[in-house]
This record gives C-alpha cells, sequence and structure tokens, in this order.
C-alpha cells in the first residue's frame, strides 16, 4: 500500500513536471491555428480587441505566444458557445466576480428566452401561412362546412381604406413588432337573399376554435367556408362579395343549409403577379345548427 501511494506522488509530480515545462513553451501563431482551428483573422481581431496579448520577440519581432493563451482561447470558446458575446467575455477575461460572471450568464439566458419566444411567435405565423397556402387551393371557390375560429373584438374601422384611422383605432391597439395589419383584420358583412345589407372591419386577436367560448368573445361556431380571391390582378373587389353571395346561397340551398345571414371575411395570402396584387380571403359564413 505504501509502494502504491509513494508510485501515485511520483506519477502526479511527474505529471505537474510536465505540465510545467509545457507552461514554459513559446508558440508561434501558426501553432493557435493549427492546434485550435482558427483563423489568421480570428486570431488578429482577438489581439485587437485585447483578448490575447501575445509578447513581441525583439530579435524577429515574431508574436509570441504562451500556454496561458492557449488556455484563454479555450476559456474565450467555451463562452462563445454559451452565446456570450466577445465583449462580455473580454469583461470575465478581465476578473470579474464570480457573482457579477452568474449576473451575466443570467442575462444572457434571459435575452435568449426571449428571443426564442419571439422565434415561436414568428414561427407560429409562418406554419399558419404556410398551411393555408399548401391546402387553399382546394378550397376556392369550393363551399364546405368547418368551425371557425374564435375571436376577440379589440377595435373597430369605418373601413380597410380608413388610413386615417389606423393609428389610433389599429396601431394603437395592437403590437406594432409583432402583429401585421391584415392579419388582425376581420371584416362583417350583413346579408340576406336580396343582397349585402351592412358591413364592419373588426380589428381583433385570433383564437383556437372552442367547443364553448368564454363571454365577450365572438364565436362564429360552425360556417359554411370557402376561399376566394380579390384584388387588382383579376379586377375581382367588387365582384367577390356578390360571387360569394349568389353561389353560397345556392351551395346552401342544395345541401340543405340555413345561413344566418353574416359572413366574416379574413385575408389569409397575399401575393403579386404582374405587378398586381392578388388576396386570397377564407369566407366563414355561420350556419343554422340542430
Amino acid at each position: 500500500m505504501e509502494n502504491d501511494a509513494g508510485n501515485n506522488l511520483l506519477k502526479a509530480k511527474g505529471i505537474n513536471r510536465l505540465d510545467h515545462e509545457n507552461a514554459k513553451k513559446v508558440f508561434r501563431a501558426g501553432d493557435l491555428y493549427n492546434s485550435l482551428g482558427l483563423t489568421r483573422e480570428t486570431i488578429r481581431h482577438y489581439e485587437k480587441i485585447g483578448l490575447l496579448k501575445p509578447r513581441q520577440n525583439k530579435d524577429n519581432n515574431y508574436r509570441e505566444f504562451s500556454t496561458y493563451d492557449f488556455t484563454r482561447l479555450l476559456i474565450v470558446d467555451f463562452y462563445k458557445k454559451r452565446g456570450l458575446t466577445l465583449s462580455e467575455i473580454h469583461q470575465i477575461i478581465e476578473g470579474l466576480s464570480l457573482s457579477e460572471i452568474y449576473g451575466v450568464l443570467e442575462r444572457k439566458r434571459v435575452e435568449i428566452e426571449n428571443k426564442l419566444r419571439e422565434e415561436q411567435r414568428i414561427l407560429k405565423m409562418l406554419q399558419e401561412t404556410s398551411d393555408f397556402h399548401a391546402e387553399f387551393e382546394s378550397s376556392l371557390n369550393v363551399f364546405s362546412i368547418r368551425k371557425a375560429p374564435v375571436y376577440e373584438i379589440l377595435g373597430e374601422l369605418s373601413a380597410i381604406t380608413a388610413f386615417e384611422e389606423y393609428p389610433e383605432k389599429a396601431l394603437g391597439i395592437m403590437d406594432q413588432n409583432a402583429e401585421d395589419l391584415f392579419g388582425k383584420m376581420l371584416r362583417e358583412i350583413t346579408f340576406d337573399r336580396t343582397g349585402y345589407t351592412g358591413t364592419k372591419m373588426y380589428i381583433v386577436n385570433k383564437l383556437a376554435p372552442e367547443r364553448k367560448a368564454p363571454p365577450g368573445l365572438l364565436d362564429i361556431g360552425s360556417c359554411m367556408y370557402t376561399v376566394t380571391e380579390s384584388g387588382r390582378f383579376n379586377d375581382a373587389d367588387d365582384a367577390m362579395i356578390g360571387e360569394i353571395h349568389e353561389r353560397g346561397y345556392r351551395w346552401a340551398d342544395a345541401h340543405n343549409v340555413k345561413l344566418k345571414g353574416v359572413v366574416y371575411i379574413n385575408i389569409a395570402l397575399v401575393a403579386f403577379q404582374d405587378q398586381k396584387e392578388r388576396l386570397f380571403f377564407e369566407a366563414w359564413a355561420p350556419i343554422e345548427e340542430d
């Protein structure tokens, strides 16, 4: 046992001696490139901002790096992989306390969590638009029965072209950094057998369909659903609403569906052709349910 302990001690001393000898080594910039996979430009940049401070050999004017410079580069890599900026890493290397380092790490964690939430929000919007794009042609001018989203009404515009109302009645009640106006607009059109009788333009939050919406929300329920196109490309602005009315009643009568006399329209996809916009709308006409 004593011999084993002695041998282990000798080995430890040997390792320490090896580390001590390596610590005295002098390296050139090329050694850093080859050993750590860094580029010449990266090393130069680190020197410029003070992350590396090689000494200058007076005899040959070469920059010389020590084992401690290698260690410093490993520390830089450690924190870079955790998302810290070079400026933040520089602060740590310059001598932040453990509690101060914890503060830097916590701020970075919160920053990344906020970015992830923002990316998730954008991803959700992209997914909705992509899903609509993938299947909308099968519903273009084709009617079916679907459950509509639930809407929270935030405000009302007199018309989509009432641009002077936007600052107060639209932009003032939405998150301009996260939400787009097309996505917030829901047009309500009332009608009877003879034609359309009125219209409103709401600013809304769209929610997922629910079996029973809480009070105060616009729960459209089951609807006669279709997708239709408007815009300057096909000069269909005026014809679109008339088409929904005429063909919608024909389809409803043929399928023994009773309409409630109102349709809700939202813009779901925007495209351009020949420098003219093409707008694709979802139309939700609530039906009487047994």
